[in-house]
C-alpha cells in the first residue's frame, strides 16, 4: 500500500470508480519495476510518434530528480547484530526458532564445486541466443533484462579486480561486491551518462559509420564473461 500511496496521489483521488485502483496498482508496478521513463518507448511504439513536450518535461524533471537523489543519497550504515555472549558474563542461548537442537552446516567442499559446475553450465548461451540477448539487453542498466543477464557475471568492471587479487587476500569483499553492488555516483560519472550519447554522435561522424544502442555481449565460450559496450558499429 505505501508503494501505490506514492503513485496514485495518496487518498486525493476517487479510487472507487471502476477499474480506477486496478489501473492505478498496474502503473504504479510499471514505475516500479522498468522505471520512471517506462511509458515512453510504448507510446512510441503504439503511436509511431515521441511523446509530447509536456510528457517530455515531465520525463525530464523525473529524470533530474532520480539523478540528484543517487547524487546525494548516502547509503545507511548496516546495522550490526548483536549475539548473547557467554565471555561477557551473558548465557549463549540457542536460538528457540531454530528449536533446542540445531544441526551445524557443514560446508562440503566437493558439494561447493558441483554447485560451481552448475552455475557455469548454466551460464552458458549459444551464438543465437548471444545475439538475441544483446537485442533484448539494450538500455543496459534502465532494462531490467539487462541486470539479469548481467548478475553472476564478470563483466570489465569486476574483471581487474578479479584477477589483480592475491591468493593470500580473503575474497569476501570482492563477492559482497558483485553479488550485491552498491550504487555508485559522482559527478564525473553523471556527467558521463549525460553525455554519452553526444560522444557516441560525434564518433559516429567521425568515423562516418553508424553506431546502434548495445546491450550485453556474452562469451559463448565462458558464460560467465561479458562485456557492454556504450555502443555498436555498423559496417555499411
Amino acid at each position: 500500500m505505501s508503494l501505490l500511496a506514492c503513485f496514485n496521489m495518496g487518498k486525493r483521488l476517487n479510487l472507487i470508480q471502476r477499474d480506477s485502483f486496478q489501473t492505478r496498482s498496474v502503473l504504479s508496478g510499471l514505475k516500479y519495476n522498468e522505471g520512471h521513463l517506462w511509458h515512453y518507448k510504448p507510446w512510441k511504439a503504439f503511436f509511431n510518434r515521441s511523446p509530447g513536450k509536456n510528457s517530455k518535461l515531465y520525463m525530464k524533471q523525473q529524470d533530474e530528480k532520480l539523478r540528484k537523489r543517487k547524487l546525494y543519497h548516502k547509503p545507511k550504515a548496516a546495522k550490526k547484530l548483536k549475539f548473547n555472549d557467554s565471555k561477557n558474563g551473558k548465557e549463549n542461548k540457542k536460538d528457540l526458532d531454530y528449536g533446542v537442537d540445531i544441526a551445524e552446516v557443514v560446508v562440503n567442499k566437493e558439494n561447493i564445486e558441483q554447485e560451481v559446475d552448475k552455475l557455469i553450465e548454466r551460464l552458458k548461451v549459444s551464438d543465437e541466443q548471444q545475439r538475441k540477448i544483446s537485442v533484448d539487453t539494450v538500455g543496459q542498466f534502465d532494462n531490467p533484462s539487462y541486470l539479469t543477464e548481467r548478475m553472476h557475471r564478470l563483466t570489465a568492471s569486476n574483471f581487474g579486480a578479479i584477477v589483480k587479487r592475491r591468493d593470500s587476500t580473503s575474497c569476501d569483499a570482492l563477492v559482497k561486491s558483485i553479488l550485491s553492488p552498491r550504487q555508485f555516483s559522482t559527478s564525473a560519472t553523471e556527467y558521463g551518462k549525460q553525455n554519452e550519447s553526444v560522444a557516441i554522435s560525434k564518433y559516429s561522424d567521425i568515423i562516418k559509420q553508424p553506431i546502434r544502442p548495445s546491450g550485453i555481449f556474452i562469451d559463448t565460450k565462458s558464460g560467465f564473461l561479458a562485456a557492454s559496450p556504450d555502443g555498436r558499429i555498423v559496417i555499411l
